[in-house]
């Protein structure tokens, strides 16, 4: 492993250490269920920081990570990020969301089909955000814009504790 890779990589573990203990508990999803006409058998694990059942309570004015542990089903040079939020019976997108899947994302780019990698995506929970329950579907894509992930998750937002 070269050197520039190498502290890349510790670097990346120390801030995702020190980002879990600022934020708090994390929790394994287990209530994940696949998108329409999708299956989620190439995702080994989703985690939620932070979080401590499902589904998981998110304070207004906060931070989350979502982590989701996955085997790429495509090469990709370019795959974006799509999150959604169910309300009612429409999905809506994100706000300020930046789809790009290979920076801040923590993919190396490419994707190699076969390999496995941690997607981390860390989302702020403005203030204004209405407290509600509702399905997150998270979605990752390829070139082609065939799905490499995709996924739905119950998440609460809640009033930020005083």
């Amino acid at each position: 492993m070269n050197r520039k890779l190498l502290i890349v990589f510790l670097q990346q573990a120390i801030l995702s250490v020190l980002f879990r203990d600022a934020l708090g508990g994390t929790f394994v999803l287990t209530d994940i269920k696949p998108c329409e006409n999708g299956d989620i058998s190439q995702i080994k694990e989703v985690r939620v920081t932070p979080c401590d059942k499902e589904p998981c309570e998110i304070p207004r004015g906060s931070f989350v990570l979502v982590e989701a542990d996955f085997i790429a089903n495509q090469n990709s040079s370019e795959p974006k990020v799509n999150i959604e939020a169910k309300i009612k019976d429409e999905y809506l997108p994100f706000p300020s969301l930046k789809p790009d899947g290979c920076n801040g994302k923590n993919l190396q780019c490419p994707l190699l089909k076969g390999k496995s990698y941690t997607f981390q995506d860390k989302l702020e929970v403005m203030p204004f955000y209405p407290m509600i329950t509702v399905d997150s579907k998270w979605k990752l894509t390829g070139d082609d814009e065939k799905v490499i992930f995709c996924f739905l998750a119950p998440v609460s937002v809640v009033q930020a504790q005083t």
